[in-house]
């Protein structure tokens, strides 16, 4: 059976009129039965929804044509265009997240209280469930503005635990998702709660340990330790230093930044927190030393461990306690990983490399270790370069 176009764009808008009351929406390839009439060639069955691919051409040229003879109305919107304007607007949406002309639309009407926020808010979740869709910039930042609008009309933070979830399910459809990771890191600026930020630190350990190669997913990791040093008053800022700039950045450290910042209980509890931190990824090294982004975790930890300056502040105890961070104890490491993995040349590398990083930030000469690494690193002149 045939539809035409004006069938297909009225039923969808009637399927999105109810949004709040759908969990999942998605394209599909094929056309399947509808659980109703009134809803084919739409799918929906149990709160879920499909749209057929093969209409998707004729449903986005239609809604369109609506949409720019509605909003040629100006600031002349009555009731009823307010609310078939809304409809055309998700229909366009949901086919094409990254229509800037509708979200620019969508921010007025919001502004002049003629959409309710909150249900825009439902519709981004429901439109964050098409996999095709989730990685969409445009979507986020819109998410981003109407949360801080709702937030600065209300003075009502957004439920962190909502927008937590929201990230978390996105990521699972689609992994490796940056523009999600990045709302992750946003929404913690809503909260200045420790017992909140270390929760979120055990929650995304759940994510690393089974995606221990989704580089974002680590950075998060750590953008969630430096704001519980920055909740302490030992950073001012967070922040990251690339390699490029190591030698400046370490430097320039200034002197305000020190774990002496904070008092004696949460000096101790903060060294506890790094020292296992240091245990975890380490773990994982030994396990998974093919993997970059550990590594590259392991230099986070201890850039920052130097840099907030541990090692000068507990002296006493670095004896006392195995597997103190230090250039000696890193290089141990190294050395492990790498006669544990002795067999594949192809796993060497990585830890050389970041032998080669400790040494640089302890102005320590890294001529031969310059040289071992140019006969491994096959796959890059970079190490050749330096030499």
């Amino acid at each position: 059976m045939e539809y035409t176009a004006e069938t297909l764009y009225e039923r969808l808008s009637n399927i999105l009129s109810k949004s709040d009351e759908l969990k999942e929406l998605g394209l599909r390839p094929i056309v399947g039965e509808a659980a109703s009439a009134e809803a084919a060639p739409y799918i929906l069955l149990e709160n879920r929804g499909g749209i057929p691919l093969k209409y998707v051409t004729t449903i986005y040229k239609y809604s369109w044509e609506i949409f720019i003879k509605l909003r040629n109305l100006n600031s002349e919107f009555e009731k009823e265009d307010i609310s078939s304007l809304d409809n055309c607007m998700k229909c366009l949406l949901v086919i094409n997240p990254e229509c800037y002309s509708a979200w620019n639309l969508r921010k007025r009407l919001i502004q002049e209280e003629k959409i309710n926020p909150d249900e825009d808010l439902l519709f981004l979740e429901l439109l964050f469930t098409f996999p095709q869709h989730n990685k969409s910039y445009t979507s986020w930042h819109h998410r981003k503005w109407v949360i801080e609008l709702i937030s600065a009309r209300t003075s009502r933070p957004p439920s962190l635990k909502k927008e937590i979830d929201i990230c978390s399910r996105v990521g699972e459809l689609y992994p490796k998702n940056y523009n999600a990771w990045v709302h992750r890191q946003w929404i913690l600026k809503y909260t200045d709660s420790m017992e909140a930020l270390l929760e979120e630190l055990e929650r995304v350990k759940s994510w690393n340990n089974s995606h221990i190669s989704d580089h974002s997913g680590f950075h998060h990791r750590e953008q969630v330790l430096l704001r519980i040093c920055q909740q302490l008053g030992i950073l001012k800022s967070v922040g990251g230093i690339s390699r490029m700039n190591l030698l400046q950045k370490s430097d320039s450290v200034s002197q305000s930044i020190s774990v002496t910042n904070a008092d004696l209980v949460d000096q101790k509890w903060l060294l506890e927190l790094w020292l296992s931190e240091f245990q975890y990824i380490k773990e994982l090294l030994t396990r998974y030393p093919q993997h970059e982004t550990l590594w590259y975790h392991l230099r986070f930890c201890y850039f920052h461990w130097r840099s907030i300056k541990f090692e000068e502040v507990y002296i006493d105890e670095q004896s006392s306690t195995d597997n103190w961070p230090s250039l000696r104890s890193e290089e141990d490491f190294v050395e492990r990983i790498i006669q544990l993995n002795s067999h594949d040349s192809d796993l060497v590398t990585y830890p050389l490399a970041y032998k080669l990083y400790i040494l640089e930030l302890h102005r320590q000469d890294t001529q031969q270790i310059m040289v071992a690494l140019s006969k491994h690193a096959r796959y890059t002149n970079y190490y050749a370069a330096q030499q």
